[in-house]
Parts: C-alpha cells; structure tokens; sequence
C-alpha cells in the first residue's frame, strides 16, 4: 500500500487546488475523485455551434475575491468584466416576481474560455499517477498516526494527513464518518446544505451580443 503525506477526497477546485499547492512544495499527495472527471460543481460543456463553453455550475466571481483573480494572473488565464447592464430580477419560491434598477451597481467578472478552463490549468501541472478519476472512497480508518483509505475500485493509500475536499452534507452520505467524528458534529455536518444545491440554472445563448 502506498503511504503519502496528504490524501485528497474531492476533486472539486478546492481539491485540485490543494494538489496543485502540495506538487509546487514538493509534499507528495494522492488526489481521489469518484467522478470521471475533475471539477466537482464546475461543468463548462462545448455546445455545438458556439465558440465559448458554456457555464452550467459556477460562472463568475466578484471584485473582493482577490485568491481568485490573482490564481487566475498565475496559471496566465483571462478574465473579463460581466456585463450587467439593466435590471435585477429576483423571485423567491412562489412570491412574485420583483424587478430592481441597477444590475450594474454589483461587477462581477468572468473567466475567458469558462470556469473549467482554470481545472484544465491546475490538472495539466499534476502528475497523472497521482490523481485517481472515477475512484470512489468508500472505507476511512485512524490506525495510529495514519489514516488508512480504500475505494471500491481497489485503490488503496495510507497518509499522515487526510484532507475532505467536497460538501459536509455529501461526506456524510457517502463515507462512514460516523465512527470518526462526534455524533453532535456529524449531525451538524449532515445539515449543512451544498452552497446553491437547490437552484435551477437557465442559459440562453443569442447569435449576436445585441446589448452592446
């Protein structure tokens, strides 16, 4: 069995942006996501006909979000401003809908060629043997200063370090936490809801930018 400093659960950004950071320290790692692919929540599919992809999880960030941008300015990708000019429409449950003046009163930016182009960045500088895709955790154990980890795909590691890269809510449903933590915690990590879990996106892709 393979023993490294740090095992990664989640290839979401925040899973591969720990790997990337560990490869640049040289502190080995194994990334497991149980996906085919990384990203997590970030999914920017080429649609037929248009040149950029097209943000179905994640699309922009705002000005205060500094790590972002400046991640961005290191792995050399561009961001652009978003255009906001209008209005807001905003509608909660079953409440009418309400209009606001001044979309433009909040920037936020975008990235040039989608939000997944930023994993295609980090996953291209790691080592292919140390990310495992479609490789699911179903078993964690604390056996004295290690932790043991297998998937049901037969991959298998122990490491110093443990690090949980996806949501609490789905950790707790998929992997035996329970006899690792306090019952008080995993009752309170079970009820932490996935950040915009039950939102519905709509896209709508026009030939031409008629609001310049």
């Amino acid at each position: 069995m393979d023993c490294v400093d740090v095992a990664i659960v989640g290839g979401g950004l925040g899973g591969v942006y720990l790997a990337y950071r560990l490869q640049k320290m040289g502190v080995n790692y194994r990334l497991f996501e149980a996906k085919p692919v990384l990203g997590g929540r970030i999914f920017s599919p080429l649609n037929q006909g248009v040149i950029e992809p097209l943000d179905l999880g994640p699309t922009w960030f705002w000005p205060h979000q500094n790590c972002m941008q400046e991640l961005l300015d290191e792995l050399g990708i561009e961001s652009c401003a978003q255009h906001t000019h209008g209005d807001v429409l905003y509608q909660l449950n079953e409440d009418s809908v309400q209009r606001h003046p001044g979309a433009d009163m909040y920037p936020s930016y975008r990235i040039v060629g989608g939000m997944a182009r930023m994993i295609r960045a980090l996953q291209d500088s790691l080592e292919l043997e140390d990310v495992f895709l479609s490789s699911p955790i179903t078993s964690i154990k604390k056996q004295e200063h290690r932790w043991q980890l297998n998937g049901s795909v037969g991959s298998s590691v122990c490491a110093k370090h443990l690090v949980l890269a996806a949501p609490p809510r789905v950790l707790m449903r998929d992997l035996p936490l329970a006899s690792l933590l306090p019952q008080p915690l995993c009752a309170r990590l079970s009820a932490v809801p996935t950040w915009m879990a039950g939102q519905a996106k709509f896209v709508a892709v026009y030939s031409r930018p008629f609001w310049l």
